[in-house]
Order: C-alpha cells, then structure tokens, then sequence
C-alpha cells in the first residue's frame, strides 16, 4: 500500500512539473518525509528526478539550450558538492524547517499581477555561472528547487517546452553526481532504493501522458502554476 501511494503522489507530481516547469521534488519532499528519514528523502528524490530528466530530454530534445547547459553546469557541479555535503552536517529539523521556510516564502510570487511573458534578454555568462552555482547548491541539499531559476529562462525568451527541455539537461548530470554522493555518504538504504525506483517509473509514466498537455500552457500560468506548489508543499 506504501508503494502504491508514493506512485500515485509521484505520478501526480510531475504531472504538476511538466506543466509548470518543475516543483515535482518540492511536492514530493513533504509526502516522502512521512515515510523516510528526512536525511534520505534528497537521494530517495535524485532517482525519481534523473528518471524523469532523462525522459523529458528524449521527449523535447529539440528544444533544448546548449548555450545554457555549457555554462550552467560547470559551476553547478560545484555547488551540488557543497550542498550534499552540508546535508551531512546539519540537523535533520533544521532541514525540516529550512524546506518549510523556502517553499512558503514565495506565497508573494503567486499573487503577482505582472503578465510574465518571455522577453527575450540575453544572460550574460557571468549571471549563467552564478544561476548554475546556486540551483545546483539547492538541488544537492535539498534535491529540489530548480524551479526557482524558471525566471531566469523566461528573460532569455524560451518557451516552456525550452525550460523542460533546458533543465532536464542541466539536472541529468548534477542528478547522477547526486547519487553517487549520496550512496558515498552513507544516505542510501534498501527502503529508500525501493521507493526511489517507485517514484522514478512515475515520473517516466507521467512525462510521456503530459507531452501533449505543455504547449498549450500560457507563460502566465506556467509561471503562476510553478510557485504555487511551492507554497502549497510548504
């Protein structure tokens, strides 16, 4: 019965991510901290994210951002270093409460009245290497939040299906450096390899159903949509 709960909560979540542009870990993380040790809900989340990366980038291939990935991951690696790392030294309430706090901290995003529209701007290499360092700092403590960085991709003038596209790239490689992280620092157990296997076959399942769905998904809504699962996992 646990295993068919995390499917369906999985399959739901990046249900969610495909059309908002990710989240999916951030709904998860208050789901799968109900069943697991909070310290190993980031690795148990790498494999359901790696899945669904890779997925997406067979999916929309062809709207992916070379340009964006070259620069993004040479500094995100890393800070996925430092994040994992500080995952082992901090307490594990404190990790609670540091989610918590990220994930309703941006309630003032949802309500914002700006049309979000794509501008079409050009991100400097430095402000590339910077936005990498953080999301991967983020993503190797908490193994979520990627989402965060969508407006950065927006001011560039990509689509939605360009930031899935874009960030799927990014996150395969810092996904992988994750896991081999974790399962070094001793955050892997045979519960927690079960039910990351569970959540990574939902999050196939879901990308393949939710292909069709994205295009048709304003730039309003998709930026709308993304920080209000943030706060609600919060």
């Amino acid at each position: 019965m646990l295993y068919v709960v995390i499917f369906v909560c999985s399959f739901i979540a990046f249900g969610i991510s495909v059309i908002c542009g990710g989240g999916a870990g951030l709904i998860l993380l208050s789901v799968l901290n109900r069943f697991l040790p909070v310290i190993q809900v980031p690795a148990v989340l790498s494999i359901g994210t790696s899945s669904s990366s890779f997925s997406r980038v067979i999916i929309f291939y062809r709207d992916i951002n070379w340009k964006i990935v070259r620069f993004f991951l040479p500094t995100a690696l890393p800070g996925v270093l430092l994040g994992s790392w500080m995952l082992t030294y901090v307490n594990s309430l404190w990790v609670e409460l540091i989610m918590a706090l990220f994930l309703i901290g941006n309630l003032p995003q949802v309500f914002k009245s700006k049309d979000y529209k794509t501008e079409g701007k050009e991100l400097g290499i430095s402000n590339l290497l910077t936005i990498g360092f953080f999301a991967g700092l983020t993503s190797g403590f908490i193994s979520a939040g990627g989402i965060l960085f969508n407006k950065f991709y927006m001011k560039i003038g990509m689509t939605n299906q360009q930031i899935v596209a874009t960030r799927a790239a990014n996150e395969i490689v810092l996904n992988i450096v994750k896991l081999i992280l974790y399962i070094y620092l001793g955050l892997f157990t045979m519960t927690s390899l079960k039910i990351g296997i569970v959540v990574g076959c939902a999050a196939i399942l879901s990308s393949y159903i939710m292909k069709k769905i994205i295009p048709r998904i304003s730039i309003k809504w998709f930026y709308t949509l993304g920080f209000s699962t943030m706060v609600v996992s919060g």
